[in-house]
């Protein structure tokens, strides 16, 4: 999305004796230095300022949107089509772009205590019922992007005793990860985690730096674990350890 674009700095060049271990050929631009952190490390991510930002201007645009459709919908092209019938009356009476048509509107619109424009259509009942969808649907939008705003601020992630803390309440042990791939990392500062459920299943988690301002130390010591294990972690291996189907879920 065009708001992840171009990231945080955190997003670098691999740094290390070996930048090419454990990672997708294609996904090795703009990753983190595995070797600055502990696995055991106590991490604690915050909220970034960036995605704060973006879903309060998300939902304003989106609230003034709504309020704009359902302005429309409901007042003013009802008044307008008012106008229009008045104004077309007047047309077939006195003929199109006449003298008399001109005074003959002026004098009705100051009649009615109208302003002097003259209306440009008419608008349908298809037209007016379709604002009115548009102003409902953009004003659902803006309370569900306030709603995951809120929501969010006491979600957290984090990592604590080779354990990752994740903002749905579940727990996954370092050693239970089983792949990650970093193609959306570069542009969207997601990763991909696989790991092995208690329940026998892959099932899958994003690590989301620009969400939660920290998660790359979490990648950091997932990457490690993984470099450790001499583990691949490309896209195609995340896919067969949690497929989209089936047994796999994914936040």
């Amino acid at each position: 999305m065009f708001w992840r674009i171009g990231g945080r700095n955190q997003r670098r060049k691999l740094e290390g004796p070996n930048p090419e271990l454990a990672f997708d050929r294609e996904c090795r631009v703009g990753l983190p230095s595995i070797f600055d952190v502990s696995m055991s490390a106590t991490v604690t991510t915050t909220l970034s300022k960036e995605w704060k930002r973006r879903m309060l201007i998300i939902t304003l645009i989106a609230f003034a949107g709504g309020a704009w459709f359902l302005f429309d919908g409901l007042w003013a092209w009802p008044r307008n089509n008012e106008r229009w019938e008045v104004f077309a009356g007047l047309r077939q009476q006195y003929g199109e772009r006449t003298q008399e048509l001109e005074k003959a509107w002026l004098a009705a619109a100051q009649e009615r205590g109208w302003g002097n424009a003259i209306p440009k259509k008419f608008y349908g009942s298809g037209d007016l019922l379709f604002q009115k969808v548009l102003g409902v649907a953009a004003l659902l939008a803006a309370l569900s992007c306030l709603r995951n705003y809120f929501s969010s601020q006491n979600a957290s992630l984090s990592m604590e005793d080779e354990v990752i803390h994740l903002p749905d309440g579940r727990r996954v042990p370092l050693e239970k990860v089983q792949a990650v791939s970093l193609r959306r990392w570069e542009n969207k500062g997601i990763a991909d985690v696989a790991y092995a459920a208690p329940d026998g299943t892959s099932k899958k988690f994003p690590l989301d730096d620009y969400k939660y301002a920290g998660a790359v130390d979490i990648l950091k010591a997932v990457q490690k674990q993984l470099g450790e294990e001499s583990s691949a972690t490309s896209e195609e291996e995340v896919s067969e350890q949690a497929p989209e189907s089936g047994n796999t879920t994914e936040d």
